[in-house]
């Protein structure tokens, strides 16, 4: 029996993290032990190649101010309780203690059975969520979407499909059609769905021919308009309603409108004002994308960007919110197909640039990616350890923003350093 924190934490780490074999029998066969928790909860299910993790936060604030929500979310950024979550408090350590022996102890009545770790804490989730009565559960995809293992859910009440990039291409597959196929794996027989309007055609297309096959209505958001990117988030209009989100960036405002869809569509089983959403959205805070933090002579910038449509989400910012700034960006780069092109827009903006190393078996090599910055970049500098790296950059900054991203893995681990350096002065 585990009887800490720790010694839970840890023996969920040392399961592997990625499986080799495709589908969903493991997750099946756990939650079969378990009684079938995912069988019993009223669930929104949320997947895409960015966005996914604010449209949860954002459909779990909102329905927070009536209900109790569950939010799965991954990964964690600074905590591993922030993946299980009920209406923003996250499992307390005894939760998780007791939770993680009960899923254990199932895995270890089953003959020949070795979970991974995304489809343990799946479970987990999933009996925490039953036993304390939550009425909804907002569930965001790990991986892809018809074989992670949150997909073992039959009959979601909605869900929604954020965006289509080149992403665990690997895993998912070298093109959009591929992709979105993988994505769309989620959409359940008759379970309305959600995209916004900016998806690519050949995306869409697959996603069509999915939902036309499941009988499953197909709902693509009106665009949101007169959206305007502040350092305090982002105002638009969606449906002749003015919104603002604590969140900044146009697609904040593009995963508002699938937040604030969702939301609607439920109505029927979770009511909500309009003025519960209006107030959701503006209280929406989710760590490290494009998150400020300011004071004591500092600026920094966080933000989880790791692909090419996430950097470029994440330059249109920088653009936007510190075009006056003088900018020193630190980031790390994940397996990527087309990294050179990502780094050549990066090079384009910056005032200075160090490359670090982060925390992840998906790591490009720190020295090729060091390599192909000097290209565009030559004065830029390496520092291999990511907290030495951030030292540097704060003490080169002479208030210039230092704008860390490149994963969520290297955000997370320097965070605290970021919040500890501005002091109590926070902006979010």
């Amino acid at each position: 029996m585990l009887r800490t924190e720790n010694e839970c934490i840890n023996y969920i780490h040392s399961l592997k993290k990625f499986g080799k074999k495709a589908g969903l029998s493991n997750t099946l066969r756990l939650c079969n032990a378990l009684g079938n928790p995912q069988d019993k909860l009223k669930v929104i299910h949320i997947a895409g190649t960015n966005g996914k993790g604010s449209v949860s936060a954002m459909t779990c604030k909102i329905l927070s101010s009536k209900y109790k929500v569950g939010l799965y979310t991954s990964p964690y950024i600074e905590f591993f309780n922030e993946r299980i979550q009920i209406n923003g408090e996250p499992i307390d350590g005894k939760s998780l203690v007791e939770y993680t022996n009960k899923v254990k102890k199932a895995c270890d009545s089953l003959e020949d059975f070795h979970p991974i770790e995304f489809e343990f804490i799946t479970a987990m989730g999933f009996l925490y969520f039953l036993d304390k009565n939550c009425d909804v559960v907002i569930l965001e995809t790990g991986l892809g979407g018809r074989f992670d293992a949150t997909n073992v859910v039959k009959s979601p009440l909605a869900c929604a499909i954020t965006s289509i990039g080149l992403d665990h291409t690997a895993i998912l597959g070298d093109t959009i059609e591929k992709i979105a196929s993988e994505k769309a794996g989620i959409i359940k027989k008759g379970t309305p769905v959600f995209v916004y309007n900016d998806l690519q055609k050949e995306a869409l297309s697959v996603i069509e021919k999915v939902a036309t096959e499941k009988n499953s209505p197909l709902f693509v958001t009106d665009k949101a308009e007169n959206i305007k990117c502040l350092s305090s988030g982002t105002d638009f209009m969606y449906m002749g309603n003015s919104y603002h989100t604590c969140l900044v960036g146009e697609h904040q405002a593009k995963n508002a409108c699938l937040a604030v869809s969702l939301v609607d569509c439920i109505k029927e089983y979770f009511p909500v004002s309009s003025c519960d959403v209006k107030t959701g959205l503006a209280n929406t805070i989710w760590k490290c994308r494009f998150e400020i933090l300011s004071g004591n002579g500092h600026l920094f910038v966080l933000d989880g960007a790791h692909n090419s449509h996430g950097i470029d989400a994440f330059l249109k910012c920088v653009n936007t919110v510190l075009k006056d700034n003088k900018k020193i960006f630190l980031f790390a780069m994940l397996n990527e197909k087309d990294y050179e092109e990502s780094i050549r827009k990066i090079s384009a903006l910056a005032d200075d640039i160090i490359v670090t190393s982060v925390s992840s078996i998906r790591q490009t090599d720190p020295e090729s990616v060091y390599e192909c910055v000097k290209k565009y970049f030559p004065k830029a500098k390496f520092v291999p350890e990511c907290k030495d790296a951030l030292s540097l950059a704060a003490s080169d900054a002479n208030g210039a923003a230092v704008c860390v991203f490149g994963s969520l893995y290297l955000v997370g681990d320097l965070r605290k350093n970021c919040v500890d350096m501005v002091s109590s002065s926070v902006t979010n």
